[in-house]
């Protein structure tokens, strides 16, 4: 029987940022781009957060 269940939504409990960059950068290489860390900082973190790129670098 089902007792729980536990969602992680933000990191604390696993680290899981290295399986979604893997496989942001694999999605993209199926698709012809090249998602370097500095292109996933960029141009997917700092729309995720709701940041612009200079804003991003600040923190």
């Amino acid at each position: 029987m089902l007792m729980g269940t536990l969602f992680d939504m933000d990191g604390m409990i696993a680290d899981t940022s290295p399986y979604h960059k893997n496989s942001i950068q694999q999605f993209c290489a199926q698709h012809g781009i090249e998602a370097s860390d500095e292109f996933l900082r960029e141009k997917v973190m700092a729309d995720f957060v709701g940041l612009d790129i200079d804003q991003l670098r600040k923190l």
